[in-house]
């Protein structure tokens, strides 16, 4: 390996197709001598035990736990998992688990499916109100010792999380704005890193017992804007958004402030935990639109996250709006929470990116599934059956790949038919629905 100036490391993408990735060095070169270095470069495929680099060039510090990302970041590639140890083992139960923003539409489906396996959790909420509703939700299924919660009423505070860290053996990073209605960019980008960046350094600093923590990132981090009917994989990153943000400021789309703080703020646990010395590895999870079963404290649709509102509107008559335009993809909120779940327990999750995705959708579709499954019904719009056939994934010209995902976990997603039934019936249960 004398003389290295790039790695070339190939990935499966596709069943039956391998595409080559550059991984190298940029700017620069790396001269090596003999001589056994701690560090290795690990991937789906292989893992290659790097020699010490007797000579550094053009900033690469030879005492950083990672390369850096502006050194190590091609178009289309997540730089591989750089480590001083052996991958951590896995987070079983019973262990304690945090969950951050437990109150949340997807959060309490994570702190649910952490509890039906068997794990303790710990959830950080806003108020005192929010985390007992939880231990009431929880209670009569596990009891009052296995759920407790901790108020952390501002994650963007210094320390804010240190507390709620201490004694826990995983984390599940969930908290993060969810709309796409705010002016200035930085008021979905500094709590989004920020809070990010504090529950990493709480664990840094007060958890020596945590192995893994399970970042909750978004599909508006992978998808940009390069081609049409592309197929995305977890090797791709949004550079439109920021682009798009750095450029217009408060002029930019709220799709596109929303995207670049989930960028910026996966990026930054990425660096976080390659430019330090953790204790602990990484997983991301990128989910689209999440629809299904709402059990969260939720008292009007206004309280709802973007994607249960559009659901609620759509399939509510007289208020449904474009059916063929609100389209996507989407993920059911119960596979999106025994992903976080699987996260922490397989070994093969470590150091890994994965897409959580179900595939295309329509609200038309939607609407096509609840029809068919209750025909005559009249508590939901008809709008134009068949029309386009839900799952076409030319309505957004892009396809999301869930292939590492389905293969690492040995998992399938629920279908619009089984999702949306669920979904109605519990914004009736609620109240929230006639």
């Amino acid at each position: 390996m004398r003389g290295l100036k790039h790695l070339r490391i190939s990935q499966a993408r596709l069943e039956g197709q391998k595409e080559s990735s550059d991984l190298g060095y940029q700017n620069g070169s790396i001269r090596q001598k003999e001589g056994a270095w701690p560090w290795r470069i690990s991937t789906d495929l292989i893992i290659l035990n790097i020699p010490q680099p007797s000579e550094y060039t053009n900033g690469l510090d030879p005492h950083a736990h990672g390369f850096y990302s502006s050194q190590l970041w091609g178009y289309r590639t997540r730089r591989p998992q750089l480590t001083t140890t052996s991958p951590m083992p896995a987070v079983s139960a019973p262990a304690k688990v945090l969950v951050t923003g437990a109150s949340g539409f997807i959060a309490v489906w994570v702190c649910k499916t952490l509890l039906d396996q068997g794990y303790h959790v710990v959830g950080t909420v806003r108020s005192k109100s929010k985390g007992e509703y939880l231990q009431n939700l929880f209670e009569k299924d596990h009891g009052k010792d296995k759920f407790t919660f901790i108020i952390v009423a501002d994650m963007q505070e210094e320390g804010a999380f240190d507390k709620a860290v201490v004694g826990v053996d995983a984390v599940e990073h969930t908290a993060s704005p969810v709309t796409i209605m705010a002016d200035d960019p930085q008021e979905l980008i500094q709590p989004a890193v920020k809070g990010t960046i504090g529950v990493l350094e709480s664990i840094q600093k007060h958890a020596p017992n945590v192995k893994r923590i399970v970042i909750t990132s978004t599909l508006g981090s992978i998808i940009h804007d390069k081609g049409s009917n592309k197929l995305f994989d977890e090797t791709d990153w949004n550079t439109t958004s920021p682009r798009e943000v750095e450029e217009k400021g408060r002029d930019a789309t709220g799709m596109h402030k929303y995207r670049t703080s989930k960028v910026m703020a996966e990026r930054a646990a990425w660096d976080f935990v390659d430019k330090n010395k953790t204790t602990f590895d990484l997983v991301t999870v990128c989910p689209p639109m999440v629809f299904g079963p709402v059990i969260h404290d939720v008292s009007s649709p206004a309280a709802f996250n973007t994607s249960m509102a559009s659901f609620m509107s759509h399939t509510t008559p007289g208020q449904q709006g474009d059916l063929l335009g609100a389209a996507g993809s989407w993920v059911d909120v119960r596979d999106l929470a025994s992903i976080h779940a699987w996260a922490l327990s397989n070994p093969a999750a470590g150091g890994e990116r994965f897409i959580a995705c179900a595939g295309a959708y329509t609200m038309q579709g939607v609407l096509d599934v609840l029809h068919k499954e209750k025909p005559g019904r009249t508590d939901v719009p008809i709008g134009t059956p068949g029309k386009p056939t839900p799952g076409r994934t030319e309505l957004d010209g892009v396809v999301f790949s869930s292939a590492k995902a389905q293969r690492v976990f040995d998992m399938k997603f629920r279908s619009l038919a089984e999702m949306a039934p669920d979904a109605l019936q519990s914004l009736k249960d609620k109240g929230l629905r006639d």
